[in-house]
């Protein structure tokens, strides 16, 4: 069983390679490779609904509040594939 500081440090490293992945991406293209890695995920089973709500998580208080709508948004369509 992990304990909390195990997973504010897990948190922690995704968040820090998420940011360095799509550093100087445009919006746009954040959203479009997140989007196809996630229907991938979703595909090949993966990705589980509890997946997405711990991401989406960990990326809300990260983003203004239009871009926080958009994730909600596109979580839900997520978990419809």
């Amino acid at each position: 069983m992990r304990n909390h500081m195990e997973d504010n440090m897990q948190t922690e490293d995704i968040l820090r390679s998420f940011s360095e992945e799509y550093e100087g991406k445009t919006e746009r293209e954040m959203w479009t490779e997140i989007l196809s890695l996630a229907k991938e995920g979703r595909k090949n089973g993966t990705l589980s609904n509890e997946d997405i709500d711990s991401y989406v998580q960990m990326l809300l208080p990260l983003l203004g509040e239009d871009q926080q709508k958009k994730l909600l948004k596109i979580s839900q369509r997520l978990k419809n594939i």
